[in-house]
């Protein structure tokens, strides 16, 4: 099957602490693709993204990292060439209150596709979500997300929205139960492919 994908992944990060709670930090990340397709249709390459920034922690309320830098790919396929873009990472971590946690993170990646004729996006991700323990066993989650694909040497963008609520009960110290719901509503130009997705689901955590 043309969307099957193997994907290979290695990188690390550096840090160096220049300041109490201030340290700048460089990532570098490649990956090899592997894909099935046939010729017209393969997507194999190989790629890294090339991350510098600072992370830092403002107290006890507010902790975090930002950062920019480079994405390339190198297709194997003649037809989809070369791709290189912007890349950027932003992660909060906010405690207003001891019950409360609010996690705000964004990036700018590449994304593989399984539509066919293209070869990926340049994906921009945003997620908002707050921990909120209504009581001492019980924490309840909702959560924001938007995506926005720009898909490589093509007019076709994706939008997708995303929102969910999910609540967790602690059984005690090793097992919680909980329940789990997203909604997901995906919209494309230039291709028919727009859909509408609600997903439920019941899960048992297990934390030795």
């Amino acid at each position: 099957d043309f969307r099957d994908l193997h994907r290979v992944e290695a990188g690390g990060r550096v840090s160096y602490n220049f300041s109490p709670g201030y340290s700048v930090f460089g990532d570098l990340r490649y990956t090899s693709r592997n894909s099935n397709g046939t010729a017209a249709t393969n997507r194999s390459s190989d790629g890294f993204r090339a991350l510098g920034g600072v992370e830092f922690e403002l107290g006890r309320l507010l902790r975090g990292e930002v950062g920019v830098g480079y994405n390339f790919v190198d297709y194997n396929n003649s037809v989809f060439g070369q791709h290189s873009a912007l890349s950027f990472i932003a992660a909060l971590v906010w405690n207003p209150t001891p019950l409360m946690t609010f996690n705000f993170d964004a990036q700018q990646r590449f994304e593989d596709t399984t539509i066919p004729g293209l070869s990926g996006s340049d994906q921009s991700y945003f997620n908002l979500s707050l921990d909120y323990e209504v009581l001492r066993r019980l924490i309840v989650s909702p959560h924001l997300r938007f995506v926005y694909d720009s898909f490589n040497s093509s007019s076709v963008k994706g939008y997708t929205l995303g929102a969910g609520l999910r609540a967790e009960y602690e059984i005690n110290r090793y097992l919680g139960v909980g329940v789990d719901y997203l909604y997901t509503d995906r919209d494309f130009t230039g291709l028919a492919l727009d859909f509408e997705r609600h997903q439920a689901g019941l899960f048992l955590k297990a934390r030795f």
